[in-house]
C-alpha cells in the first residue's frame, strides 16, 4: 500500500513541475536574428491586441555595434525612441490599441548591422501582471524540487 502511495505522489509530483514548466514555455520569448544593410531600414511588425505587454531586447553583434532604433504604435506614432542604439537596449510597452506595431532598425552606417530581437508578448496583460503566472510557477517548481528531495531522502530510509 505504501509503494502505490509514493508512486502516486511522485507521479503527482512530476506532473505539477511539469505543468509549471510548460507555463513558463507559453510565455517564451521569441527570438529573431536579422541582417540590415547599409542604408537599409529593416521594420519587425508584432500584431498585438489592446492592453498586451510587450518585454524585450535588442543586441547588436556586428561591426559597428550600432543602430537606429524605434517603435512605432499602429497609426505610426513613436512610442519608444531609442536614437542611435548601441550594443543592447531593452524595451517594455503596453499596447494602447490593437494593430500592427512596429520595430524599426535603420542602418545608416557602410557595413550591415547584425541584430539579434528578443521578445515575449504576454496578452492582455498590466506591465506587472506577468510577475505573478511567474512567481507562482516558480514557487510550484521549487515545492515539487523541495518535496522529490524529501521523496527520496524518505525513500532510502
Amino acid at each position: 500500500m505504501l509503494k502505490h502511495k509514493g508512486k502516486l505522489v511522485f507521479s503527482t509530483i512530476i506532473a505539477l513541475t511539469l505543468l509549471s514548466i510548460a507555463s513558463l514555455i507559453v510565455c517564451a520569448a521569441s527570438v529573431k536574428v536579422i541582417d540590415v544593410k547599409s542604408g537599409d531600414e529593416y521594420i519587425l511588425a508584432l500584431n498585438l491586441n489592446n492592453k498586451d505587454v510587450v518585454n524585450g531586447s535588442i543586441t547588436i553583434s556586428s561591426v559597428g555595434r550600432n543602430i537606429y532604433f524605434w517603435i512605432a504604435d499602429p497609426q505610426g506614432t513613436k512610442i519608444i525612441d531609442y536614437g542611435l542604439a548601441t550594443l543592447d537596449a531593452f524595451f517594455q510597452f503596453t499596447a494602447n490599441s490593437s494593430g500592427a506595431y512596429s520595430l524599426h532598425f535603420d542602418n545608416r552606417f557602410s557595413s550591415t548591422r547584425t541584430v539579434t530581437v528578443s521578445y515575449s508578448i504576454y496578452p492582455n496583460a498590466s506591465e506587472t501582471d506577468w510577475f505573478v503566472p511567474i512567481g507562482v510557477t516558480l514557487v510550484i517548481i521549487a515545492v515539487s524540487l523541495i518535496a522529490l528531495l524529501l521523496y527520496f531522502k524518505t525513500r532510502k530510509k
